[in-house]
């Protein structure tokens, strides 16, 4: 991930968003950004990754990294932007990654008393 790529990632996220909530009553609680494409991400990529999670928190939706490169967590934990997005975030399988969301969700529907549903858009 590169600064000049940085923003377009950044963009496109929020654009999705807003098109699933014009299209669907479903609530967005998670967007998961599966990282194991990812070799390396540069200095300036690290706030708008940050940037990103403050965004998503505005609106009360979670941000998940899955399976991030070694080299890639070096960088987020060196410029502290790991501590900032939690590692209790960060998840190495899609699966563990969906099994976390299904669990966060049934424990929110049952403080709610709504029904739960995630979508298969993983």
């Amino acid at each position: 991930m590169y600064c000049a790529n940085g923003n377009y990632i950044r963009e496109r996220i929020l654009r999705w968003i807003r098109d699933e909530k014009n299209s669907t009553r479903d609530v967005i609680e998670h967007v998961l950004l599966e990282l194991s494409g990812v070799l390396t991400i540069d200095q300036p990529s690290l706030p708008t990754l940050d940037e990103i999670r403050k965004t998503l928190a505005v609106k009360g939706i979670k941000m998940g990294l899955i399976n991030p490169r070694v080299k890639v967590m070096e960088k987020m934990i060196l410029s502290n932007v790991l501590d900032k997005i939690g590692k209790e975030n960060v998840y190495l399988t899609v699966e563990d990654t969906v099994e976390s969301c299904r669990f966060a969700l049934d424990r929110s529907t049952e403080d709610s008393g709504s029904s739960p549903h995630l979508s298969d858009d993983v």
